[in-house]
């Protein structure tokens, strides 16, 4: 079994949900803007730990077992149940990462071409990444989390002259709802919090400590880029597909003319890391109903259906938008972090049988 460090995956975990963020559409999400969005973070942390806490305290006593091994535990049902759930949640969370980078492709950096090129190329490298193992992805994080890093100093560097406070007014001067609001659908969003409860038997090291250092690193990351094109170009994000591209199509440093183009081979990485994660986790769920000898006809079969709803979805944007609609109600979210893991504790284990005889 393919073990890599808390640290390394939460890594992961970050670059994925800070490619989510840098891609972001306002159109497609009602959510909290301005310094209403600043606040509403504080609500994301409190959210994300709170829902997390029955699951860790089912799985605390279940040291090295993750949700899907836990529900074998219960019942041979109760884990089939299970890894096909979390095989079709991953898969969907692939696919609409797949898609979403072809759409931002072709309307906000090459309008003019076609997204098949770009959404058979980025699944067939996402694959690729599986099938080289969750080491080598994990070590290619630690790069692209540098880069990334180093992309952003920079770009605050280069808009340092056009900082403009004005723009911070009261979070609630439209009352409360906004903040909430920007808070739940911050967290709906946060499919990431699936996969802690997933790759727990691959990892090592305290699951607990990376998972809050993981919540802060994301509250950190979202309040600092909100808080920069807030004082750079203000409410003229609001108006933008893709505010933080426009904000990096502005910064100018030293010999670095076009930090967009930087940004776009950056992005590109995490984006790659997001489907390669989700595409693995789907791999091995069904390896769970099929056996681990057939993995790679399973990864070629995900790679196929990725490719093939990919462009169906990037065909038509409305049923996209629809499903993206439904994520953002938070409902996979939680029958995922919650249902499931509270109808897990309701059903009698085997092990319990096993221990009476």
């Amino acid at each position: 079994m393919p073990q890599i460090t808390v640290s390394q995956f939460f890594i992961m975990l970050f670059l994925c949900r800070s490619f989510s963020f840098f891609t972001i559409v306002p159109g497609l999400r009602e959510s909290a803007s301005g310094s209403a969005g600043l606040a509403s973070l504080v609500l994301f942390v409190v959210f994300s730990v709170l829902i997390m806490l029955p699951s860790f305290l089912i799985l605390r006593r279940q040291k090295g077992v993750g949700l899907i091994e836990f529900a074998y535990q219960r019942s041979q049902g109760a884990g089939f149940a299970c890894a096909t759930l979390f095989a079709l949640l991953a898969l969907s969370v692939a696919i609409d990462n797949v898609v979403h980078f072809a759409v931002f492709i072709t309307s906000a950096v090459y309008p003019n071409d076609s997204n098949v090129i770009f959404v058979v190329l980025f699944t067939l490298v996402a694959l690729y990444m599986v099938y080289l193992g969750l080491e080598s992805t994990a070590r290619f994080s630690g790069l692209a989390l540098i880069l990334l890093l180093g992309s952003l100093v920079m770009i605050v560097l280069s808009l340092a002259r056009e900082f403009d406070t004005v723009g911070l007014i009261s979070p609630f001067i439209n009352g409360v709802r906004p903040v909430v609001q920007g808070g739940a659908v911050t967290v709906n969003e946060s499919s990431e919090l699936m996969l802690v409860l997933l790759f727990i038997p691959y990892l090592k090291g305290n699951v607990k400590k990376g998972f809050l250092w993981w919540v802060l690193g994301v509250f950190a990351l979202l309040e600092g880029m909100i808080f920069v094109t807030l004082c750079t170009v203000g409410q003229y994000a609001v108006t933008q597909s893709y505010p933080l591209y426009a904000v990096a199509k502005m910064a100018r440093l030293f010999y670095f003319q076009r930090m967009d183009a930087v940004h776009m081979a950056i992005w590109t990485m995490i984006g790659l890391i997001k489907s390669a994660l989700y595409l693995f986790i789907a791999q091995r769920c069904l390896c769970f109903l099929f056996g681990a000898k057939r993995k790679n006809t399973i990864l070629l079969a995900l790679g196929g259906i990725t490719i093939l709803c990919s462009l169906l979805l990037a065909h038509y944007f409305t049923a996209y938008q629809a499903l993206y609609n439904f994520t953002l109600t938070g409902i996979p979210l939680y029958v995922a972090v919650l249902l499931v893991p509270v109808l897990l504790i309701l059903i009698p284990g085997r092990r319990r049988k096993e221990d009476k005889a």
